[in-house]
């Protein structure tokens, strides 16, 4: 199964567990979190994780050989979280922030309201990140945003809005500083889907020089090598 399917698959809330395992405590370089939620939490291989995921009703999957920094979490209280694969995520990050209501008497989480169908509902939405994205330092990612494929998340930044692929955005609230590439290298990049091949197969190509990256992934027969998932 392609990456982009279990992307849709998750965003449809289909099955995974056939194609992906259940973490365990020892991908961890941290003690799991007594709120940690294993059952709804997917992973492929070479996941590295030294921050905390919390939430008692979402759910989380990390594509291979990502790596999430310590000191952050992945909150999964108000929304599911997916990860590509290659993904590099900074020390103190937060993904998919919590939101209080704005619209009652408080925003305080200790007052109930009695009556919540008077209350502005906030809805559950999925935060997607997909590959090769790389988030610094301290950034704060709002859940439902969308980091696209090779974006840069500069460090403190606040992101509240949708990432464009290649795109490197910072500041509060984020917007873009500049591209990682010309907009003719992005696409030619997205085109490839290079994140899809195997390890093996992506360390044997020009990988410092994008140019030449692309003139030999030329060369890749038209199938797809997909990763084999540890069980």
């Amino acid at each position: 199964m392609l990456l982009k399917d279990k992307a849709a698959a998750f965003i449809n809330q289909e099955n995974l567990l056939v194609d992906a395992f259940v973490g365990t405590s020892s991908i961890f370089k941290i003690p799991i979190a007594y709120n940690y939620k294993l059952k709804s939490s997917l992973f492929e291989s070479n996941v590295t994780i030294s921050s905390d995921i919390f939430g008692r009703r979402g759910r989380v999957f990390i594509g291979a050989y990502s790596n999430i920094n310590n000191g952050g979490y992945l909150r999964i209280d108000q929304g599911d979280v997916f990860i590509g694969r290659y993904c590099s995520v900074g020390r103190r990050v937060t993904v998919a922030a919590g939101i209080h209501n704005m619209f009652g008497l408080t925003t305080s989480t200790k007052i109930q309201c009695p009556n919540p169908q008077k209350t502005r509902k906030i809805p559950r939405r999925i935060t997607l990140i997909e590959s090769d994205v790389w988030i610094g330092d301290g950034a704060v990612i709002m859940p439902g945003v969308k980091l696209g494929v090779g974006c840069i998340v500069g460090a403190n930044a606040v992101v509240t809005k949708d990432v464009l692929p290649y795109q490197i955005v910072g500041g509060v609230p984020a917007r873009e500083i500049s591209k990682r590439f010309s907009d003719d290298v992005i696409q030619r990049l997205i085109k490839t889907e290079w994140w899809e091949c195997g390890y093996d197969f992506i360390c044997s190509l020009p990988t410092d020089n994008i140019n030449a990256f692309l003139e030999n992934y030329k060369l890749i027969p038209s199938k797809f090598e997909t990763y084999s998932i540890e069980q």
